[in-house]
């Protein structure tokens, strides 16, 4: 999955537009063409909580550098760089399970533009909400 969404976001520069394209748009077409990988991952939450900890712990560990270089840049707006990686997880497993593991269906694009414009407004430097 990792090297489906930095495929996904290769020749993207700034973190707004990644988190867009890989971290939303291409997550939510690998899930969809990897349910079954997902439905695993679910079922580890409760047949193996340290596996289902450590995967998640270690994405929120990379995820957090990145966004730490993007708020140096000055792309994003400065969070705790874990409890954002988390949230932006969270956003996305939802959505994901709402679509695709409950009714088996693409993200509609209506839900994709919504996405962006949530991202847009937690993650733009400048804004003072």
């Amino acid at each position: 999955m990792r090297h489906y969404l930095t495929l996904s976001t290769s020749g993207l520069s700034d973190r707004v537009s990644i988190e867009k394209r890989g971290g939303f748009e291409a997550f939510f077409d690998w899930m969809y063409n990897n349910q079954y990988l997902y439905k695993i991952l679910i079922e580890a939450e409760s047949n193996n909580i340290e596996i289902y900890k450590w995967h998640y712990m270690k994405l929120s560990e990379r995820y957090s550098m990145r966004l730490v270089e993007a708020m140096n840049r000055n792309e994003i707006a400065r969070y705790d760089p874990e409890v954002l990686s988390f949230a932006l997880m969270g956003i996305a497993d939802f959505i994901a399970k709402r679509y695709i593991l409950w009714v088996d269906s693409k993200i509609p694009n209506y839900v994709i533009n919504e996405v962006n414009r949530i991202l847009e407004r937690i993650l733009n430097p400048e804004c003072t909400c």
